[in-house]
């Protein structure tokens, strides 16, 4: 069963009085009158990342994938809670000090905040991380017109070529190769787009599923 096929069956009427949830429709939630967007995304090993074997860059590829919710809608991130589960191999001290420093560039890079998280004893390797903006409004997922011009940002592809160079399923020059894994691990979220996307956007998503799927759930 499909993401959207198991809120709208199980979980959508929960949420009909409050309409900062977005009908659990979108991909934040926004409160109008607090001006407070939010946004939770989950990354299981072997599903969202291919591995754990560099640590250091696995953590930069989950914290732009899930800022980049609320850069899509016109906002800026501010702060940022993360959550890990996984057991003494994941998390050995050299582990922990490369995602540390890893965490403190990206702070740096996107000028974000961390302010929480939890940690669970697990076999399953997985990370939760909850952004954090602040706006007077968003740019909705579902008002796309009739008409309207589609526009992306980046390369399309070139994530999907690194994971499959990663998976041993493409081989090509080094250069190349570095190129590619490097698109899939740090993904080019462009603050500047927030303030602009105002100017002309009925609609936004940031596109994790494929463009032809992620356009099927902005009308």
């Amino acid at each position: 069963m499909l993401e959207s096929q198991i809120i709208n069956r199980y979980f959508s009427k929960l949420s009909n009085n409050n309409k900062s949830s977005l009908n659990l429709n979108d991909d934040v939630f926004f409160d109008e009158n607090k001006k407070l967007i939010v946004s939770v995304d989950t990354y299981v090993e072997g599903i969202h990342f291919v591995d754990f074997k560099k640590p250091e860059l696995v953590v930069k590829k989950i914290i732009r994938s899930s800022i980049s919710d609320l850069v899509c809608k016109g906002v800026q991130p501010k702060y940022y809670f993360i959550s890990g589960s996984g057991n003494k191999r994941s998390f050995t001290a050299s582990n922990l000090k490369k995602i540390s420093k890893s965490l403190k560039q990206e702070q740096k890079k996107y000028n974000i905040y961390l302010c929480g998280g939890d940690t669970v004893n697990s076999n399953e390797l997985s990370f939760t991380i909850t952004s954090i903006g602040f706006s007077k409004k968003i740019i909705l997922r579902n008002n796309a017109k009739l008409n309207d011009n589609i526009y992306i940002t980046g390369n399309l592809g070139d994530s999907f070529a690194g994971l499959n160079i990663l998976k041993k399923k493409y081989s090509i020059s080094p250069s190349l190769k570095k190129y590619f894994e490097n698109k899939y691990y740090q993904p080019n979220i462009n603050l500047k787009l927030t303030k602009k996307l105002f100017l002309f956007a009925n609609t936004t998503i940031d596109v994790s599923d494929g463009l032809i799927a992620d356009l099927k759930k902005t009308d």
